[in-house]
């Protein structure tokens, strides 16, 4: 395993102080300087970001620098408390590791293990997660890590090293699988690597693509939920990172939400040379010919459920099905159905929408349409 460079001690439930909850009110602002533009406001990827899902959002737009040297990074996900002072930012203990080079962060090698510190007071526990990532195709060595603060098991690293882009989860520092991809620019390249809760179940992108087909060394066993630090950079000489933009994500997004915020990523920096992979692509947002049932319930839907789920507005059936948010034939089993207050079935909870009230003929209608889906 190898040293820290940015690191985040992530406190276990022995040693945690107040524990603050991410999310809440703090809503995403798109980016109001730099080249890139803004996110639509209705795209799955502002409410994913606005979601307690995201736990962490770093970005070059977002540090402070006396003479070039970064004196902090700035988490952009804030507490729902904003009184609070643990805000997840980076501080440094050596003021040479890292700088600000054309709207970069160049993370240089590390002399020290503790070279980058933030104040936790939230446990950050996990057995699945996410990272976005943009970063220069130019990039050495391990450019982000997530490492058990008492064990050396139970890690997750991404890499360039030699033109090649690795996602690995180590069980243990002789067992570990991979998910690799060959990059070909040395310019800004959208990275997402989503680790997911079983052996091998490693999904990753570069600028679009779509690999899964993780290979095994030695006898990796399945990740498990325990306290880990967040490191950047690497401590070996030479091997340097760049960074713009960083996501972190609690959980394995779908297939879906990965290629939401990698068209996020795009539009908000200006990069074109984009492709999604089919599975990735964006839901259609027309409406499926023959379907009568549909435009009635999407009304109930824009009245009740728009207000805290914005991407819906703009949603086709196909939409919902394709999210997951339903089972087609199925309403009972179909969680934009089974939880609104007024359904049927023994699914559950029950508790929505959480502001407003749905009527049982409202809610009929919606399960009209998912049951007589074409």
């Amino acid at each position: 395993m190898r040293y820290i460079v940015f690191l985040i001690l992530l406190i276990t439930t022995a040693c945690k102080t107040e524990k603050q909850q991410f999310g809440g009110t703090a809503a995403y602002v798109p980016p109001t300087s730099g080249s890139g533009g803004t996110v639509d406001d209705s795209s799955l990827a502002v409410e994913l970001i606005n979601s307690n899902s995201l736990k962490l959002f770093y970005s070059a737009e977002q540090t402070t620098s006396t003479a070039g040297k970064i004196d902090s990074i700035l988490n952009q996900k804030s507490p729902a408390d904003t009184t609070t002072t643990s805000y997840y930012h980076l501080i440094p203990n050596d003021s040479n590791l890292g700088t600000l080079e054309n709207g970069w962060i160049k993370i240089n090698p590390s002399t020290s293990s503790l070279s980058y510190t933030g104040s936790l007071q939230q446990d950050l526990i996990f057995n699945a997660v996410t990272i976005v990532a943009l970063v220069r195709g130019d990039s050495l060595g391990d450019f982000i890590s997530l490492d058990p603060l008492d064990r050396e098991s139970q890690a997750f690293a991404v890499s360039i090293d030699g033109g090649t882009l690795r996602a690995r989860f180590y069980s243990s520092p002789s067992d570990h699988y991979e998910t690799s991809e060959t990059v070909t620019s040395s310019g800004s390249n959208i990275i997402v690597a989503n680790f997911g809760d079983d052996v091998g179940l490693i999904t990753l992108s570069l600028n679009g693509s779509l690999k899964t087909n993780a290979v095994s060394l030695g006898t990796p066993t399945s990740p498990f939920s325990v306290a880990r630090f967040l490191s950047l950079g690497s401590s070996l000489a030479n091997q340097v990172s760049y960074i713009k933009e960083l996501y972190l994500f609690n959980r394995s997004l779908t297939k879906k939400e990965m290629g939401s915020m990698i068209r996020k990523v795009a539009k908000d920096h200006s990069i074109t040379d984009i492709t999604l992979h089919p599975d990735l692509q964006a839901p259609t947002t027309t409406t499926p010919t023959g379907d009568p049932n549909f435009a009635p319930a999407k009304a109930v839907l824009q009245s009740s459920c728009t207000q805290c789920h914005a991407s819906w507005a703009s949603g086709s059936a196909t939409y919902f099905k394709n999210v997951g948010l339903v089972v087609k034939g199925n309403a009972e089993a179909s969680p934009l159905y089974y939880r609104l207050k007024n359904s049927t079935g023994s699914s559950g909870p029950k508790t929505m929408p959480q502001n407003s009230t749905i009527s049982n003929s409202e809610a009929d209608l919606i399960k009209t349409w998912i049951n007589n889906m074409n």
